[in-house]
């Protein structure tokens, strides 16, 4: 093999090796229990979902840790990118109105960050629907949408 081309091939992988791990090292993660968003709003003082059990059941029939799924979705679209699967699970959850109702009570208002060291974008601040319509294409919306409305539920993104 050529030297010229060899040295071309390695140089590409070492380039790309080198961008995925400064993805998985500039994307932010906190820890699962809610780390830096325990308070339920990003620390705004705004209310949201302040209360501690009471996101949990919210007067729902399905049992679902709201604050949990809301955390999901904060975690689904905070940092680079946007896992739009994830976000897709959290809503297939839901079974009723109430669910979809609690899950933006426990949700509240978070900022959602475009990225460590991200000068492109600025951070975001908003609520579940805000959020989302901010991190998704119309497309994914429509589709959650859809499936919302085949359980019955009528509240939308």
């Amino acid at each position: 093999m050529d030297k010229k081309l060899q040295r071309g091939i390695i140089t590409a992988a070492v380039v790309l090796v080198a961008g995925l791990a400064a993805f998985k090292l500039l994307k932010p993660k906190s820890d699962k229990g809610g780390g830096n968003n325990g308070d339920g709003n990003n620390g705004d003082g705004s209310g949201g979902n302040s209360g501690g059990g009471g996101n949990s059941g919210g007067g729902t029939t399905s049992g679902l840790d709201f604050r949990a799924l809301a955390n999901q979705i904060f975690e689904a679209c905070d940092g680079y990118g946007t896992d739009e699967v994830e976000i897709a699970l959290v809503f297939n959850t839901l079974k009723n109105n109430a669910d979809i109702d609690a899950l933006y009570d426990a949700y509240g208002v978070r900022e959602v960050s475009s990225g460590r060291g991200n000068i492109f974008q600025s951070n975001f601040v908003g609520d579940l629907s805000a959020t989302l319509r901010n991190e998704l294409g119309s497309s994914y919306i429509d589709n959650i949408n859809k499936s919302l409305s085949s359980k019955g539920i009528n509240r939308q993104i």
